[in-house]
């Protein structure tokens, strides 16, 4: 079931307490191909990992990205690498890795965006994204359409999939 805080502790639905042995996977590492991914999933169990952060998924730099940066704007998912994830997540899950999922690190807002001069924003929107109401509005829609989908192979939007826990 979902993790939730009791006490000082997080929990799982049924009581049981929460403890994870977690590595991070960054940037292009988070899109592996189909056929690397159950090989990666059974390894990293094999090493006693529960948890996978993946993080960097929004990187312009990362070779494979979450973000299609073929388009003048940052709002739309790049499909085969979302593709690759659902199936990579999906792996994850059939050997028990549990998910932290990230969501702003490394964006790169643009123009297209509704953004004058994004090119001048610091690195990631640093700073800038907690406060000016237009990249608030631009992260909670990235939040809202990645929370949303449905992962193809697991059935599951992913709010609905309790494999993520953070």
């Amino acid at each position: 079931g979902f993790l939730r805080v009791d006490g000082e502790r997080f929990v799982f639905a049924d009581g049981k307490e929460a403890r994870f042995w977690g590595i991070a996977l960054s940037a292009g590492a988070c899109f592996p191909d189909k056929q690397d991914a159950p090989l990666i999933a059974a390894r990293l169990a094999s090493l006693g990992f529960n948890l996978v952060r993946l993080h960097h998924m929004d990187a312009p730099w990362a070779g494979r990205g979450l973000i299609d940066y073929q388009r003048d704007d940052s709002r739309h998912f790049n499909l085969e690498n979302l593709d690759r994830l659902d199936f990579f997540l999906n792996e994850l899950k059939q050997v028990g890795i549990h998910i932290f999922l990230d969501l702003l690190v490394t964006r790169e807002f643009r123009d297209g965006d509704g953004i004058s001069n994004a090119a001048t924003l610091p690195h990631g929107g640093k700073g800038a994204s907690i406060l000016d109401p237009r990249l608030i509005e631009l992260q909670k829609e990235y939040a809202r359409t990645l929370w949303t989908h449905r992962n193809p192979y697991t059935g599951l939007r992913y709010l609905d999939d309790p494999a993520f826990v953070l």
